[in-house]
């Protein structure tokens, strides 16, 4: 069997496809990516064989959109596939194109993780621009749910479109949980003489990232007795850094980390953050940061988001989780647990060690790739024979 990933949005590299799905089937079948979504300008590479995986890449932005599905479909047809998971509608859209011109009989399978179309995808735009691309994106949205042959829905929520008019078609839910190889849990040394405080995402007021800013400054006036560092994962060249006028808080800033470095990388922390907007759109994300955080086994701050409360029935076991954006909830939350950090240092059983253990325990026990792996890879082979089907 051969499953090709069509990847429109997504680097080839993408931890989702890369470090977990494309390897767990790459032990089993043969697996080729095919990207239109790298930093190359103008040129193709195809066929690069990585860990024995087959990789072509392009920039879909250096060419007209029917050009692009043109060219995807193309270095899809290198690979002869028997089922190609998409990672979004466009990918979809170019699978169908490679239906046509190929292969009528190829299973087209769609993995929807993301909302389509979103506010990211309009932003910018205001008036009858931000209407008429809302529209046309909602009609590919549709289309590529009929071109499907299946689903792969990250969250109960990113699936009521589709199962609303697809409803014969088959599906499963897969969330998105890190493997336990990449994270490497460290107990934290106690006590903790300098706290790291780490935020992971776009430093925008719509992901939060002020509201943390506005949290970690509090929190280091509150207790000046305590060394404080703030660690900012995601800046980019031309992001305003924060500075902080307290004696006793550093910053530290980085761009996005290649995946593996991430996962080391964020072991370094003691509390991470994510306090986003609660609109109807957050509101129904489940946030992948999360499962990482408890692969540490550490704390976090975060937006109490419908979907969270969903997916995590335990939530309120692993951190603070706020509604609203009062300041000094979160203030208090973070003086509780420092403060019990000190206690736990002589061996008591507070409040930082239960929320650090129990997320930790939750991720090796049922929030990891492991627990997935096989749901995953039995739904992509219940398509095998599919083809032969059609042909009969």
């Amino acid at each position: 069997m051969t499953v090709t990933f069509a990847l429109f949005t997504h680097f080839y590299s993408d931890d989702r496809v890369w470090f977990h799905q494309a390897a767990s089937l790459n032990k089993l079948c043969d697996v080729n990516i095919v990207s239109a979504y790298s930093f190359l300008d103008g040129q193709c590479v195809d066929n690069q064989n990585i860990n024995n995986i087959a990789v072509s890449q392009f920039n879909h932005a250096n060419f007209k959109r029917g050009e692009a599905f043109n060219l995807m479909a193309e270095l899809i047809s290198k690979g002869s596939p028997d089922v190609i998971v998409c990672d979004s509608p466009m990918a979809a859209v170019a699978s169908k194109v490679y239906k046509d011109k190929f292969d009528s009989n190829v299973v087209v399978i769609q993995d929807v993780t993301e909302w389509y179309p979103s506010k990211k995808n309009l932003f910018g735009l205001s008036g009858p621009k931000k209407l008429l691309k809302k529209i046309v994106l909602t009609f590919v949205n549709f289309y590529s749910g009929i071109v499907s042959d299946g689903f792969i829905f990250g969250e109960k929520d990113k699936a009521s479109m589709f199962r609303s008019f697809v409803k014969k078609k088959p599906f499963v839910f897969l969330p998105y949980y890190p493997d336990l190889q990449y994270i490497n849990m460290q107990d934290v040394a106690l006590p903790i003489t300098c706290w790291n405080l780490c935020y992971c995402g776009n430093l925008t007021e719509e992901k939060g990232f002020f509201k943390v800013c506005a949290i970690v400054d509090r929190i280091a006036g509150a207790m000046p007795s305590i060394q404080f560092k703030f660690n900012i994962i995601g800046a980019k060249s031309d992001d305003v850094i924060p500075t902080f006028n307290r004696d006793n808080m550093s910053v530290s800033a980085k761009p996005f980390l290649p995946f593996e470095t991430f996962c080391k990388t964020i072991l370094e922390n003691h509390v991470f953050f994510d306090w986003r907007e609660i609109d109807e759109e957050n509101e129904k994300c489940l946030l992948i940061k999360l499962f990482y955080y408890m692969a540490c086994g550490r704390p976090v701050v975060f937006s109490e988001l419908s979907a969270i409360k969903a997916a995590v029935p335990e939530y309120q076991q692993i951190g603070a989780f706020l509604k609203d954006d009062v300041i000094e909830n979160a203030v208090s939350y973070l003086q509780e647990l420092i403060a019990s950090a000190d206690n736990a240092s002589a061996g008591e059983n507070t409040l930082y060690m239960q929320q650090s253990d129990k997320a930790y325990t939750l991720y090796r026990e049922k929030y990891n790739w492991k627990s997935i792996e096989k749901t995953f890879v039995d739904f992509i082979h219940s398509f095998q024979n599919k083809g032969d089907e059609k042909k009969q």
